[in-house]
C-alpha cells in the first residue's frame, strides 16, 4: 500500500526484520506527525470558528441597533408630521381669532360711534 502522503510502497518481498521495524518506525513517526497536523488544524478549526461566531453575534447586534434607529427615525418622522399638523391647524385657528378679534374691534368701534351719538340725542333732550 501506499501512504496518502506518498509515501513509498512497501515491498511484499522477504525483508530483514531490522528493516521492516525501520519502516514501520517511520510509518508510526510519519503517523504521529499527521495526527499532530490534525490536531493543529483541528485548534485553529476551532479558534476561527470562535471568531466567526463573535463576529456574527457582533453583526446581529448591529443589525438590531441599525433596526432600533430606523424604527425611532420612523417614530420621530410620525411625531414630526403629527407636531406640523397641529402647527399647520393651530396657525389656522390663530388667523381666525385674529379675524373674529378684527370684526370685534370693527364692532366696537361701531358701538362707540352709535354710543356717542346716543349720548349727544340724549343731551339734546335733556337740554330741550
Amino acid at each position: 500500500t501506499r501512504l496518502s502522503t506518498g509515501g513509498e510502497v512497501l515491498q511484499h518481498s522477504p525483508v530483514g526484520k531490522e528493516d521492516r521495524a525501520a519502516q514501520l518506525e517511520a510509518t508510526l513517526a510519519e503517523c504521529d506527525q499527521v495526527k499532530a497536523e490534525l490536531a493543529a488544524t483541528k485548534a485553529q478549526l476551532s479558534e476561527t470558528t470562535t471568531k466567526l461566531d463573535f463576529a456574527r453575534k457582533e453583526l446581529d447586534a448591529m443589525q438590531e441597533s441599525l433596526d432600533s434607529t430606523s424604527e425611532a427615525q420612523e417614530v420621530a418622522v410620525q411625531h414630526a408630521h403629527l407636531v406640523s399638523a397641529q402647527l399647520d391647524s393651530m396657525t389656522v385657528q390663530l388667523e381666525e381669532i385674529k379675524e373674529a378679534h378684527e370684526d370685534a374691534k370693527q364692532a366696537a368701534a361701531k358701538a362707540e360711534v352709535e354710543n356717542v351719538a346716543l349720548r349727544a340725542q340724549l343731551q339734546k333732550a335733556e337740554q330741550a
